[in-house]
């Protein structure tokens, strides 16, 4: 059905006989409408195929151009601005109404839709309210907010013969909006049927829990998973609710990530980042070839040359430690990194403690962080190797004046302690098992032969040995019918 002020129709004229007869046979070749111009079109129902969306097309000049014999459409096209609006005919269809600057619709066999194209488009989609309760107890919820979207140019592709909408590619400045969630790229293609949208070119995906940005995201548009590829980065906004502390998944402080790849799944809750991964909160950062978190069970595991970085936290009464702060920057001068930089005006620079491993496993639940497959610990001019190591972070507290990250350490399995101390004086302490304590500086070494080998006092054994790291208290334990072995070096 067209309607519009002024139509001007054009017919091809043939010769044929009847019945041995000259006659003239028109067939419609083309009709041009101007003034107000409205061209609808409504599916007929068949069996087997469910029905489509009515199609209104307005604007002020519409051309249509027909098929050889004129009872097919071969083509409609506006010279000018148009709206093409899909008018659902079922509940589970989506209205969507297209704004151009001009456009064509191709039709394929018969007179259904075969390609639509759309120049300066912008869409909008309202969809249908959904009919799946997530709690029982909870009424139905309403229409989703619709989805908004502008580029340069947009291509529908439609199934043969069903006049269903495929696919919609949307090139040149990419722009989507829905509710919180918006979207930019280069390009866009949305797959109708799958209900998923993949961006491509400087693509980046916005909502009110964070951001990405990749080369490439795909969006499912049903459930809100996302995949994001080539250099990512990543931003999680925190949880004004949290109570601030230290720790690895710290919700009370917005959480960075760069990496190869990401994934996001169950609403953002489970994340996936694979390929020179760097997540960091503040000072503290993780680096690793995989890093998965699970945000409901608050958890962390990296995977591949792990290396994770804390730093001491600042309190008021910071100055009663600060003898044991003032190497600081000293001892970790080979490690210096974006997340090391001392602010201006800082008295004292930063205590970071610097785990390597190829894996990790962390818990919020229990403050322990779990290194596997040989570690190395490294904290101010103190090193620590064992085969593995547990770190025990602080309890986070309601004012959150913990003096350091890490409240204490237990490294088991071929252990070696390393210590720099004053004027070149080493000191090595070796056994199987290294229990280390930040407030007091303290390292227990026990199992196997503990031993201690001091560059300027010599060398200690014994069942257990305690020292300090801030003095030369030296505290040996024997085994029961065994003495601690002492052999000091001359001077």
């Amino acid at each position: 059905m067209c309607s519009s002020d002024l139509a001007d129709l054009r017919f091809a004229v043939t010769n044929k006989l009847t019945n041995g007869q000259p006659v003239q046979e028109s067939d419609l070749q083309s009709v041009m409408t101007d003034g107000n111009a409205v061209a609808e079109s409504v599916p007929l129902p068949r069996p087997g195929i469910q029905i489509a969306e009515s199609r209104i097309l307005r604007s002020e000049h519409v051309e249509l151009a027909m098929k050889p014999g004129g009872k097919d459409v071969q083509e409609i096209r506006t010279p000018g601005k148009a709206q093409l609006e899909f008018k659902p005919n079922r509940p589970d269809q989506s209205h969507r109404v297209v704004d151009a600057s001009h456009l064509r619709v191709l039709y394929g066999e018969g007179s259904y839709v075969d390609t639509f194209w759309a120049w300066n488009a912008a869409v909008r989609t309202d969809k249908p309210a959904s009919n799946v309760r997530a709690n029982p107890d909870k009424k139905a919820s309403g229409p989703p907010p619709p989805a908004l979207t502008w580029s340069d140019q947009l291509l529908a592709k439609f199934t043969a013969n069903t006049n269903q909408v495929s696919t919609v590619a949307q090139n040149g400045h990419f722009h989507y909006e829905e509710g919180v969630r918006k979207a930019w790229s280069d390009k866009a293609l949305l797959e109708q049927t799958i209900n998923r949208m993949t961006l491509t070119g400087a693509a980046r995906v916005l909502d009110d829990t964070g951001s990405a940005i990749g080369d490439t995201i795909v969006l499912n548009q049903g459930n809100g998973d996302m995949d994001a590829t080539g250099h990512v980065v990543s931003t999680h906004q925190p949880d004004k609710n949290q109570k601030p502390g230290t720790s690895m998944l710290d919700e009370s402080k917005t959480m960075q990530a760069q990496a190869d790849r990401m994934q996001t799944r169950d609403d953002n809750t489970v994340v996936h980042y694979e390929g020179h991964v760097v997540m960091w909160q503040g000072a503290n950062r993780v680096s690793a070839d995989k890093v998965d978190i699970d945000r409901d069970a608050q958890s962390l595991h990296a995977a591949g040359n792990v290396i994770s970085e804390l730093v001491d936290n600042k309190s008021d009464n910071g100055a009663d430690n600060k003898s044991t702060r003032l190497d600081a920057s000293k001892s970790i001068a080979s490690n210096a990194g974006p997340s090391q930089n001392v602010a201006p005006g800082d008295t004292d620079p930063p205590i970071f403690t610097i785990v390597r491993a190829p894996e990790l496993d962390y818990h919020d639940d229990t403050r322990l962080a779990l290194y596997t497959g040989g570690v190395k610990l490294t904290r101010e001019k103190m090193t620590v190797v064992s085969d593995e190591l547990k770190a025990f972070l602080t309890p986070k507290t309601q004012n959150n004046t913990d003096q350091s990250s890490l409240d204490h350490a237990i490294a088991t399995g071929k252990v070696k302690v390393s210590d720099i101390l004053a004027g070149n004086r080493t000191r090595t302490g070796e056994g199987e098992r290294c229990d280390y304590y930040t407030k007091d500086d303290k390292v227990v070494l026990n199992g196997g032969a503990p031993q201690v080998v001091d560059s300027y006092k010599g060398l200690t054994k014994g069942a257990q040995i305690t020292y300090f790291n801030s003095d030369d208290h030296l505290i040996v334990e024997g085994e029961k019918k065994q003495l601690a072995y002492t052999r000091m070096k001359k001077k």
